[in-house]
């Protein structure tokens, strides 16, 4: 019996996720709604920072998670075998594979890393 676990790097889940946290910042701050209006959203660099760090904490975790299935797996002979698949959305692509000095190096080699541990690897909404 195979087991197979997907992880999924979409826009939807990013986004969902930086709602949360900038909802979140707005209520730890206090501020009225005039002050808020005031403070603004988070400028693009901030944003894409708190993308990055986001995205390095869902694949840490899944790194995690590939490496103890897979010791497990390793002591136990009559253990269900796992695979693992990954979906990644172009615009997350991006953010994991960004070149130059917009790009985050630990992120790129821990995208890779993860890819390397699954048997599929599927990416969507990529242009040419």
């Amino acid at each position: 019996h195979t087991n197979t676990v997907t992880y999924v790097l979409s826009s939807a889940t990013l986004d969902a996720a930086m709602d949360k946290t900038e909802s979140g910042r707005k209520s730890k701050s206090g501020n009225s709604r005039q002050e808020e209006d005031q403070e603004g959203p988070l400028d693009k660099a901030a944003r894409r920072q708190m993308e990055r760090s986001w995205v390095k904490a869902e694949m840490a975790k899944w790194i995690q998670e590939v490496a103890v299935t897979k010791a497990g797996s390793s002591r136990q002979s009559n253990t269900t075998d796992s695979h693992f698949a990954l979906v990644v959305e172009g615009s997350l692509l991006l953010i994991c594979l960004a070149p130059g000095e917009g790009g985050d190096t630990e992120l790129r080699a821990m995208f890779l890393g993860l890819a390397l541990e699954c048997q599929t690897v599927v990416c969507c909404r990529v242009s040419p």
